[in-house]
């Protein structure tokens, strides 16, 4: 009897065994998340990757510590508080940063770690992925790059750009006036594929639901290379008047036009869920307010736009008045 019940729990036990084994691939696989297969369709890799790419260009990410302090270490504690648009009034770093030119080694590389790190390998793959099959998903993420690079470049001069993953080059950086010449090449390439894909599917726009910053309609986006092709003329104008009027006027006289009505902006739309990252800096967690500067531009010259930027004072003495904070003040 007792031979009985071992051969029994033995039995159970290989047919446990071998259910186990034969589910192996599925209990081990994490059903939660995006496999290959999920990727190829209704091109979600293409969209996924493109996404990310957008959101790169104010870097509002998760690392898992909540999404807005890479945006505070690349913008909002280095050119905003150097330029003196706004200041911080707690006393970081013991009271002396960038906002008094004591310049911050940690926040001034923050731009150049995360773009190099998290976004140009997105932008690489994608233009690698697009390039022979998807023109006008290729004319996007042209756009997109010179959209994220030339802040990058704005930032530090040299870049690494055309010999990104070249390691037969030596990854060798370009000059400056290199980056904008390819910059406009750039452009160039991401018009071409846009109108021609234009041309042949004009009713498409399979990229709506993936588009963060326009409305999914390919010729907004040929608006937009042509719209930031003047913004990129106008920047190496004096240095550079020849190729900055020969740009600009290619972009302006371009069949698709440029933005020119108020509704017409390149903008992250807060109803998909996304936030300003200024939001949190300023109301919850206190530490980005207007500077001494901002106030006496904004209401010597009486500017529309100072209710729009800022918030007045609320404080009795001060109520309803607009009072920045001195740099280097804490």
């Amino acid at each position: 009897m007792m031979k009985g019940h071992i051969y029994i729990y033995l039995l159970g036990i290989l047919l446990l065994s071998v259910s186990c084994t034969g589910k192996f691939r599925e209990f081990n696989t994490d059903q939660s998340g995006i496999t290959d297969e999920d990727l190829v369709i209704d091109d979600n890799g293409f969209g996924i990757r493109l996404g990310i790419i957008q959101q790169g260009i104010y870097f509002n990410y998760d690392f898992g510590k909540g999404k807005n302090w890479p945006f505070q270490l690349i913008q909002n504690l280095n050119a905003d508080m150097f330029s003196g648009y706004m200041h911080d009034a707690k006393p970081l770093n013991g009271g002396t940063h960038n906002s008094d030119y004591n310049m911050q080694d940690g926040w001034n590389s923050a731009m150049w770690t995360h773009m190099y790190s998290y976004i140009f390998p997105q932008i690489y793959q994608s233009e690698n992925a697009t390039r022979d099959t998807e023109p006008a998903l290729f004319g996007i993420t042209k756009v997109l790059k010179v959209e994220v690079m030339h802040r990058v470049t704005d930032y530090y001069g040299p870049i690494i750009y055309k010999n990104f993953a070249n390691a037969r080059n030596q990854y060798r950086p370009d000059t400056q006036k290199e980056v904008y010449y390819e910059f406009f090449n750039e452009l160039d390439s991401a018009v071409v594929s846009l109108v021609g894909y234009i041309e042949k599917r004009p009713e498409s726009n399979g990229f709506s639901r993936f588009d963060l910053l326009l409305d999914g309609q390919y010729s907004s986006w040929v608006k937009f290379a042509n719209s930031l092709r003047l913004r990129l003329a106008m920047r190496i104008s004096a240095v550079d008047p020849d190729k900055a009027y020969t740009e600009f006027r290619k972009g302006l006289e371009n069949e698709f036009g440029v933005f020119e009505a108020e509704d017409e902006r390149v903008a992250v739309s807060t109803q998909s869920g996304f936030t300003n990252p200024l939001g949190e800096l300023n109301r919850v967690w206190n530490e980005t307010y207007m500077s001494a500067t901002m106030e006496s531009i904004l209401t010597g010259y009486d500017d529309p736009r100072l209710k729009v930027y800022f918030e007045a004072c609320t404080d009795k003495a001060y109520a309803g008045e607009y009072r920045g904070i001195r740099q280097g003040t804490c």
